[in-house]
C-alpha cells in the first residue's frame, strides 16, 4: 500500500531523472566517432556497417575480433548501422538511451528491494550524472558497458522478484500456512518465482555476451541476499521446519514439554551454503565466460603487455583508491591513464610503503564494514560490491596499456553509492531536524555532477579535443601525443603533427603507432627509404600489427620508383595483413591486389580487387569501391598500380 501511494511521486521522479540525464549528456549529440576503437567496432567494420544479416549474425557469435567475444554487442552495433547508417548521432543516441534506462532500472531495483524511494532516486541520479560514466556513454565502442549493465540490472530485478517470492514462502512456512516439504531446496514450493529465477539467469547470460566484466554478478547476488533482501531470515523457517527433533526418531512424536513440536536450528553456515548452492548456474556461466574471454584475448594478443606480478598488484591496490578519489573529486578525467611502469619514463613506480599502507587501509575498511554489518548492512554490501565488481578489470590480468580507466567504474560505483547514501541518511536522520536540508544537499550534489558531466562530455566531440585534454591531465604520454598528432595531420597542420609524433616516440620508444605515422610523413616528403625504416621499426615492436604490414606492403607494391618496389615482399606482407584481419578489410585487400599486380600475378590481383570492391560497397564506402574499380581496369590491361 505504501508503494501504491508513492507511485505517482515515483513517476515524476523517473521523468525528472530521464530528463536530467538527457540534458547533461546533450553534448554527445554533436560528437563524432573517435578514432580509438570506433573504427574497428563500427566505421571500418564491414560486418557491422552492412547491418543485420544471417551471415553477420553468425559472424557475431563466432568471432573473437579485437580480442573480445561479445555477440550481443556486435548485434547492437549492426542494428544501429541498419537504422542510422554511419551517422554518429544515432549511435550516440542509442548509448545515451541505454544509460538513461539503466538509471531508471537502478531506481526500480532499489525501491522494490528497500522501499526507500528517495534514497533509491539519489543513487540512481548519482549513477546517471556522475562524470566518471561519460566515457561509457560518449564512446560508441563502449556500447558494451551500457548494454551489459542493462542486462545486469534486469538480472538483479528478476532475482529480487524471485527472492521476494521466496521470502513470502518463508513467512508462510513460519505461520504453518502451507506444506513446504519436498525437494524444493531453500525456497519451498515451486511457482512463479522460478520464472523470475530463469529470467535472471537468462539476462545474466545476455549480459555476459555483451561484456564479460559481469562475471562477478553471483557474488553480488550473495551480498544482496544479506542486505537488503535478508534471505537468511526468509529461508530459516523453511529449512528449520524440515529438521525433525531427535525425540521424533525415538518415537515420542517430536513434542516438547508443553506438547508443542520442537525444532532444531540449522547453523548459519548451512544457510549460506544453500544460498551459494542456489547460485551454481550463475557461477557456471561466470566460469564459462571467463574461460572464453581469456582464450579469445590471448589469441587476439590483447594481453601482449607483459608486466611483473608485483607491478600489477601495486597498481591494483593504488587504483582502488584512485577510483575513490575520482569519485569524490571528478575533475581531471581522461580517456587514457598510463600504467606506471617502465614503458613510460615520465611516470614512476608506486612506492612500496605507500602501497602497503593502501592495502592495509582497504583491509581496515573491509573489516569495519563487517563489524557494522548488523546495524548497517548497506556498508558491507556497498563496499564489497565496489571491491568485487572491479576485480575483473583492476589489472591483475593486464589487458592493454592503461593503468586504470573511467569506464571500469560503471557498475562498481553503484555499490559505493548505495553504501554512502544509506549511511548518510542514517547519520543525518537524528542530527538534522529539517528534512528539506537533506533534500537541498542531495540536489546540490546531483546538480554539480550534471554540470561536470556536461563539461566532460564536451571533450568527446572529436579526437583532437579528447586527446588534447588527455595531454593536459596525464602529461607527456605517448598515446595522447600520437592521437593529437593524427588530429593535427587531418587539419593539414603537418609541422605540428610531426612534432607530436616525435614527442610520442620520445615518451615511449616501444610504442609502435607513431613510427607508422612518421613513415607516412616521410612518404609525403618524398623520402621512401626513411618511410621504410620507420615502418620496419614499428613492425619490430609490434610483430602482429596488421597496420604495419599493410603500410609497408602498399609502399613496396605501388611506389613510382622501381628501386623502391619489391613485389614478392609486398605480397608476403599484404597476405599477413589480411590474415591478421580475417581477409575482410577492404583497405588491406587493396594492398594485396596491388602487390599481386606488381609481382605479375594479375589474375590473383583481379580476384582480390573484386572482393575488396564488394566489401567496400557492402560497407557503403563508395570512394574505396571506385578506387578498386580503377585498379581493376589497370589489371585487365596487365598493368600494375602506381601511386
Amino acid at each position: 500500500m505504501d508503494r501504491l501511494k508513492k507511485a505517482p511521486r515515483a513517476g515524476w521522479l523517473c521523468a525528472l531523472l530521464f530528463a536530467l540525464t538527457i540534458a547533461a549528456y546533450s553534448p554527445v549529440f554533436f560528437s563524432d566517432f573517435v578514432r580509438v576503437d570506433d573504427g574497428f567496432y563500427v566505421v571500418r567494420n564491414p560486418r557491422v556497417v552492412s547491418g543485420l544479416t544471417w551471415e553477420n549474425l553468425a559472424w557475431a557469435f563466432r568471432t573473437g575480433y579485437q580480442g573480445n567475444w561479445h555477440p550481443v554487442t556486435w548485434i547492437s552495433h549492426m542494428l544501429d548501422a541498419q537504422i542510422y547508417g554511419l551517422h554518429p548521432l544515432g549511435h550516440h543516441l542509442t548509448s545515451l538511451l541505454l544509460h538513461a534506462t539503466n538509471a531508471l532500472l537502478i531506481l526500480a531495483v532499489l525501491w522494490e528491494a528497500t522501499g526507500a524511494l528517495r534514497r533509491s532516486f539519489l543513487v540512481a541520479a548519482l549513477f546517471a550524472l556522475h562524470p566518471l560514466h561519460v566515457e561509457s556513454v560518449a564512446w560508441v565502442a563502449e556500447r558494451k558497458d551500457v548494454l551489459s549493465t542493462f542486462f545486469f540490472l534486469l538480472a538483479l530485478w528478476s532475482y529480487g522478484r524471485y527472492a521476494r517470492r521466496s521470502g513470502d514462502a518463508g513467512r508462510a512456512a513460519a505461520s504453518g500456512a502451507a506444506d513446504f516439504g519436498g525437494e524444493n531446496g531453500i525456497v519451498g514450493q515451486p511457482g512463479r518465482r522460478w520464472i523470475c529465477y530463469c529470467l535472471a539467469l537468462g539476462c545474466f547470460a545476455l549480459g555476459l555476451m555483451s561484456k564479460p566484466m559481469l562475471v562477478t554478478l553471483p557474488f553480488i547476488l550473495l551480498l544482496l541476499d544479506y542486505w537488503p533482501l535478508d534471505r537468511l531470515r526468509a529461508a530459516a523457517p523453511i529449512l528449520n521446519s524440515r529438521l525433525p527433533d531427535s525425540s521424533q526418531a525415538s518415537g515420542s512424536g517430536g513434542q516438547g514439554c508443553c506438547g508443542a513440536p520442537t525444532v532444531r536450528r540449522r547453523p548459519l553456515w548451512t544457510l549460506w551454503g544453500l544460498l551459494v548452492l542456489e547460485k551454481v548456474p550463475f557461477f557456471a556461466l561466470s566460469t564459462a565466460s571467463s574461460i572464453v574471454t581469456f582464450r579469445v584475448q590471448q589469441s587476439g594478443h590483447a594481453m601482449a603487455l607483459s608486466l611483473p606480478l608485483s607491478a600489477r598488484l601495486a597498481n591494483a591496490v593504488a587504483s582502488y583508491w584512485r577510483y575513490l578519489g575520482k569519485t569524490v573529486w571528478p575533475w581531471d578525467l581522461a580517456v587514457f591513464y598510463p600504467h606506471p611502469d617502465a614503458r613510460y619514463p615520465q611516470s614512476h613506480q608506486w612506492p612500496g610503503g605507500l602501497i602497503a599502507v593502501a592495502a592495509i587501509a582497504i583491509g581496515a575498511v573491509s573489516l569495519w564494514t563487517v563489524l557494522r554489518r548488523h546495524r548497517a548492512g548497506w556498508l558491507l554490501v556497498g563496499w564489497h560490491w565496489y571491491l568485487g565488481a572491479l576485480v575483473p578489470v583492476i589489472g591483475l590480468v593486464q589487458v592493454g596499456l592503461q593503468g586504470m580507466a573511467d569506464r571500469y567504474t560503471y557498475i562498481p560505483l553503484i555499490g559505493l553509492w548505495i553504501g554512502a547514501v544509506w549511511e548518510a541518511e542514517a547519520f543525518l536522520r537524528g542530527r538534522v531536524s529539517n528534512p528539506r536540508i537533506m533534500v537541498r544537499i542531495a540536489a546540490a550534489m546531483v546538480l554539480a555532477c550534471a554540470i561536470l558531466t556536461a563539461r566532460q562530455a564536451a571533450f568527446w566531440r572529436n579526437d583532437l579535443a579528447l586527446f588534447e585534454h588527455a595531454l593536459t591531465v596525464t602529461g607527456d604520454t605517448a598515446l595522447a601525443h600520437f592521437h593529437v598528432g593524427t588530429g593535427m595531420g587531418e587539419q593539414e597542420k603537418f609541422k605540428e603533427a610531426k612534432a607530436h609524433f616525435e614527442a610520442a616516440v620520445r615518451a615511449d620508444p616501444s610504442f609502435a603507432p607513431p613510427y607508422y605515422s612518421l613513415g607516412l610523413m616521410a612518404e609525403a616528403e618524398g623520402n621512401p627509404k626513411e618511410a621504410i625504416a620507420q615502418y620496419r621499426r614499428g613492425m619490430e615492436l609490434e610483430p602482429d600489427s596488421a597496420s604495419g604490414y599493410y603500410r609497408l606492403a602498399w609502399l613496396l607494391a605501388s611506389h613510382p620508383m622501381a628501386e623502391v618496389r619489391d613485389g614478392a615482399e609486398a605480397v608476403r606482407l599484404a597476405q599477413r595483413a589480411c590474415e591478421l584481419t580475417g581477409g575482410n578489410e577492404p583497405h588491406y585487400l587493396a594492398a594485396l591486389d596491388a602487390a599481386y599486380a606488381e609481382a605479375g600475378r594479375f589474375d590473383d590481383a583481379i580476384q582480390t580487387a573484386r572482393k575488396g570492391r564488394d566489401l567496400a560497397l557492402a560497407a557503403g564506402n563508395k570512394p574505396l569501391a571506385a578506387e578498386a574499380e580503377a585498379r581493376l581496369a589497370l589489371y585487365g590491361r596487365r598493368r600494375p598500380f602506381r601511386q
